[in-house]
């Protein structure tokens, strides 16, 4: 049976690290933790699971920590863990069954992605997040991460021409309930001061584009966020089918709350285009919602040409467009609702705002609720 390593990095995790390393009991053959200079007890709680700790002085840089991390790693096989993460019960059993069965794929598989399930916090529009992560792979020297935040494993694996496969399985992680990490320092401007140094280095990173926009988005800036995210967007070809599909989001976003519900149309599509809508409900509710704008923007028009006291020959005509293209809007909008309401990730409130806008195109389209 192969060997299972699994590394963690860690400052200042007691918190949440005993939880971590409970949920890979019986899994993993061995532990790794490097700890990067913690002050409470996530040494202790470590050493008291069996782990082997390592001390590496951070360097603000954590593709290099991981990679200390994974050269520690005596095991065949290699699970890349937060403190934050646990591993449900049923990925623990599909982990062991793959690797157990790796050599015997043809060709040998050298890597799986799994899910990261993110539970979010009160007064999102979704309940969670998934997004595929590739966090378990071979132990093997010439598989490292790269990039000093929001590293990444996956580029060294497919340079060699390691198969990878994707799975169903996932790792839930508690991290984005809480806006601190490592000893109370805002996660913000602990990403932001990373982010910026990657950029200086590399100003045609468009991950990095893309994350500083987000960044700045949720620190409440939209108007620099919209210029990161249009640099992330042009360079677009650079990104992963995923962080296009988020770069568009939130785009789309900003569009809609700067009145531009036509670009926010524009953007949505963009995003499901990326990323189907079964993965990517936040821009199906984009663009469900940019339709209803224009829907009652062309009936508004609509009504506003009718009803002219001097009423021309061709105004009634033009009326009748307009609302055409009022209801092809409405009409659009419900099938993107219609999907929603199957969507598992909408969070309570949501869910209920989806519900009403679904009855209003139901009114105005004159059809019957499902």
């Amino acid at each position: 049976m192969p060997r299972l390593s699994v590394c963690l990095i860690a400052k200042n995790e007691a918190r949440d690290l005993a939880r971590c390393l409970t949920s890979i009991a019986g899994l993993a053959d061995e532990v790794v933790l490097v700890d990067t200079g913690s002050t409470d007890d996530t040494v202790a709680i470590a050493e008291r699971f069996g782990a082997r700790v390592t001390h590496q002085v951070w360097t603000h840089d954590f593709a290099e920590a991981r990679n200390v991390s994974l050269a520690a790693a005596h095991g065949d096989w290699i699970l890349v863990l937060d403190a934050d993460d646990e591993l449900p019960p049923s990925t623990a059993v599909g982990i062991a069954r793959l690797i157990a069965g790796a050599d015997a794929a043809t060709p040998p598989l050298e890597a799986v992605t799994m899910l990261y399930h993110s539970p979010m916090p009160p007064g999102e529009a979704v309940a969670f997040t998934e997004f595929p992560v590739l966090r378990l792979f071979r132990n093997r020297p010439t598989y490292r991460f790269r990039q000093a935040i929001h590293e990444q494993v996956l580029p060294s694996i497919l340079e060699t021409g390691g198969r990878v496969e994707t799975s169903e399985l996932r790792i839930t992680h508690y991290g984005y309930l809480r806006p601190t990490v490592q000893g109370g320092q805002a996660r913000s401007q602990r990403d932001r001061e990373i982010i910026e140094g990657v950029l200086r280095r590399e100003p045609e990173n468009a991950y990095m584009w893309f994350q500083l926009g987000a960044l700045a988005l949720r620190e409440g800036q939209p108007g620099e966020a919209e210029l990161y995210l249009e640099r992330a967007s042009g360079l677009g070809d650079r990104l992963g089918a995923t962080e296009r599909a988020l770069t568009e989001r939130l785009l789309s976003g900003l569009a809609y709350q700067g009145g531009d519900a036509r670009a926010a149309l524009a953007h949505a599509e963009s995003s499901l285009s990326a990323l189907p809508a079964a993965r990517n409900t936040l821009a199906l509710l984009s663009w469900a919602q940019a339709h209803i704008a224009l829907g009652q923007r062309a009936a508004d028009e609509a009504a506003a040409t009718a009803g002219r006291p001097d009423l021309p020959p061709h105004a009634y005509s033009e009326a009748l467009v307009r609302l055409e293209v009022s209801r092809t809007h409405f009409g659009a909008a419900l099938s993107g609702y219609t999907q929603l309401s199957r969507a598992t990730d909408l969070a309570p409130e949501a869910r209920a705002q989806m519900t009403r806008n679904r009855r209003l195109c139901e009114q105005v389209l004159g059809v019957r609720a499902a």
